[in-house]
């Protein structure tokens, strides 16, 4: 095998991925983690996974979920936070941060932008207008800090609804792997009573990237630009960890 098949083979098989959780660290009133994996999850990889800490009426509870999906013309990028439950009865505010990572392996027919969004939608379970909740989230796409998310302070008797969203989506550079950091902060103030914040479904943050197929004679060039792009991504990963 000539060297520019190798060294296109080897490119190639590295933008693949594979297909790991994503790296998922609970910190506060709880600590889980870290646990799972970066990645970079493979394109058509998904995957799932539990995380919980805590016992009685003072716990934490969730499921990280993950997709990479292309279709023939988009590339669509996802990491969600469900099945979540923040519950507390203790006499004073407690917090509690969820911080996702995950790398997804992008498509040699991508284009090098990306539309991207962040939003979360959920409701708290309160006995006594004494309680309060507030959620707040951070999301970094690449190197493009997302609009910040955040509810106020929310109080009431029941279940009191509160959502989020930035739906004005934001252009990220990218090249063959694209990263998400997201960090969920929760405040729960039980006031003595059993307080929860509970998001059922939806917090989720999502790419979109258009797929322009390369002509036949593009091809020869793909190997190059994929060890191009991986020794770039490589070394400003390690620049950063010693920031």
């Amino acid at each position: 095998m000539n060297r520019f098949v190798s060294c296109s083979l080897f490119a190639l098989a590295l933008a693949a991925g594979s297909a790991n959780a994503a790296l998922v660290t609970v910190t506060g009133a709880h600590n889980a983690g870290p646990m799972g994996s970066t990645g970079p999850l493979a394109i058509g990889g998904s995957g799932a996974m539990d995380f919980n800490s805590g016992s009685g009426n003072n716990f934490v509870s969730g499921t990280v979920e993950f997709t990479n999906n292309t279709s023939q013309t988009t590339q669509s990028l996802t990491l969600r936070l469900t099945n979540f439950t923040f519950s507390s009865d203790a006499a004073g505010p407690v917090t509690v941060s969820v911080n996702l990572v995950q790398d997804f392996a992008v498509s040699g027919d991508a284009l090098l932008t990306a539309r991207a969004s962040h939003q979360f939608q959920g409701n708290t379970s309160f006995v006594s207008a004494a309680q309060s909740a507030r959620v707040t989230k951070v999301s970094t796409h690449e190197s493009t800090a997302l609009p910040n998310l955040d509810t106020g302070v929310k109080t009431g008797v029941g279940a009191i609804n509160f959502d989020a969203s930035h739906g004005q989506f934001v252009e990220v550079g990218t090249d063959l792997v694209y990263r998400m950091n997201t960090t969920y902060t929760f405040l729960l103030n039980g006031a003595g009573g059993v307080a929860q914040v509970i998001i059922a479904n939806t917090a989720i943050d999502n790419a979109n990237l258009v797929l322009v197929p390369l002509p036949p004679a593009a091809f020869a060039g793909i190997g190059g630009l994929a060890v191009v792009g991986i020794a770039g991504r490589i070394r400003r990963r390690k620049m950063n960890a010693q920031a």
